[in-house]
């Protein structure tokens, strides 16, 4: 019973102390500025010319013949490939093309948020 009493009055004085001692807390925040400098844009894609023959039966001599003549030897070289190739070739272009457009985007946001003027526009293509 004595022990309890002792309990009941050291946790009464306690919570006492605690009471007495508590303070108002305030918080505030404001936002930091973040001032990151704007690099240059990297330089555009410069893309070279290529041709493309459409080559079959009735004018494979003439093409090898020209190609003979272009190379400046008999024995001419030339890369080919079939027309799935070609479309996988278009379609591997098509995603890049989509990849680098995505991805200009996203260099714009975080442009937008590192920069206090919002641009809308996409870098340059």
């Amino acid at each position: 019973m004595i022990h309890r009493l002792c309990l009941l009055t050291i946790i009464a004085i306690t919570l006492s102390a605690c009471g007495s001692s508590v303070q108002q807390l305030s918080v505030s925040a404001k936002p930091i500025e973040i001032d990151i400098s704007k690099t240059a844009d990297p330089a555009a894609v410069k893309l070279y010319p290529i041709q493309f023959k459409v080559v079959n039966k009735s004018n494979l001599d003439a093409f090898i013949a020209n190609i003979s003549k272009a190379q400046g030897t008999s024995n001419p070289v030339f890369i080919a490939i079939t027309t799935k190739d070609y479309e996988n070739l278009s379609l591997s272009l098509a995603d890049l093309h989509r990849y680098i457009e995505q991805q200009q985007a996203v260099i714009v946001y975080y442009r937008n948020l590192t920069t206090h003027t919002p641009s809308t526009s996409t870098l340059s293509n």
